[in-house]
């Protein structure tokens, strides 16, 4: 049952017998050398499946991944990297300890308005949104935006504890 109430087909499974098989000449050898004609199956899963998740795990600005099925986990968005160098490089910092770990990390560092940013990443469902500008480096911290609303800041010294406390 999906959110909305409504009810949602999430796998299915059909034996054909060999009734394809026969249509197209489908054969093989058994043990005894007699040519048979295969039996098929079709399994219905992967896409309702996505749906599925889609519909669970989404609001009106789009998806809400669990980190456990992100393709992207966090994503680093570094703020005015071109006024601050060590801004960029505190980016790859912070992705080059996360993906030490195992997490799925991805640097945002298109030139583009970090709103717009935030609202590439939101609708694709990525969980936790880090963002490196230079107070935060000033304080030797990060700030944390997690996909469901929540903000926090980070301390760069505990970057991956905190994360992985984030995404849990």
């Amino acid at each position: 049952v999906m959110p909305a109430g409504r009810t949602l087909q999430v796998a299915s499974c059909h034996h054909y017998r060999d009734q394809w098989a026969q249509e197209f000449e489908l054969k093989y050898e058994d043990q005894n050398g007699e040519q048979k004609f295969c039996h098929q199956t079709t399994y219905g899963m992967s896409e309702r499946l996505l749906g599925a998740v889609i519909s669970v795990h989404g609001d009106d600005a789009g998806l809400i991944l669990p980190s456990s099925i992100a393709p992207v986990q966090v994503v680093v968005i570094p703020i005015m990297p071109q006024k601050n160098p060590a801004v960029a490089e505190a980016a790859a910092d912070v992705l080059a300890r996360l993906t030490a770990i195992g997490l799925r990390v991805k640097i945002d560092d298109r030139d583009l308005r970090p709103g717009q940013k935030y609202y590439d990443h939101e609708i694709k469902g990525v969980p936790l949104r880090l963002e490196i500008g230079p107070r935060d480096l000033a304080e030797q911290q990060v700030f944390a935006a997690r996909r469901g609303g929540s903000k926090s800041p980070l301390l760069l010294a505990q970057i991956e504890q905190a994360v992985q406390s984030e995404l849990e």
